[in-house]
């Protein structure tokens, strides 16, 4: 498991009454250890949960997205490793934008498609965006919008 690598905002509940984002806990290491026993969780999962933590605010996202570039690249980058990594659209926005060092902007999004696939390969010379939301390998029938 890989705490940095889930969507944006953590684990919280909105206040109907006053509309702030409240922080849980989430799974605890027992729940995990019991619905996926050849997970590994981090130290940082506890039997108290593992976000335990306020509602992540948007200017903490791109730190995380940074974070989990910069942990793939010292893991990965001088190897032939192919990595998957499964993603929420909201993280996966930052995640594009640390990867291609792009500015976030206002009224700016990249649409993701459920169980949709994007191929970024990592060269010597080049970050290479191979395809982006790729849905082919699904049948019409099964694509949600």
């Amino acid at each position: 498991g890989w705490r940095d690598l889930h969507e944006t905002g953590g684990m919280f509940l909105k206040d109907p009454e006053t509309g702030e984002y409240i922080g849980q806990p989430g799974r605890s290491r027992a729940f995990f250890a019991a619905h996926y026993p050849e997970l590994s969780p981090p130290e940082t999962v506890t039997e108290d949960g593992w976000w335990n933590r306020p509602f992540e605010e948007p200017e903490e996202r791109p730190q995380r997205a940074q974070r989990v570039l910069s942990t793939l690249l010292a893991r990965h980058r001088e190897s032939d490793d192919r990595v998957a990594l499964i993603s929420h659209g909201g993280f996966f926005y930052h995640l594009l934008h640390a990867i291609f060092d792009w500015p976030a902007r206002e009224r700016q999004w990249f649409y993701m498609s459920n169980v949709a696939i994007t191929r970024i390969d990592f060269t010597p010379d080049y970050t290479q965006l191979m395809y982006l939301n790729r849905l082919d390998f699904l049948p019409r029938t099964l694509v949600s919008r």
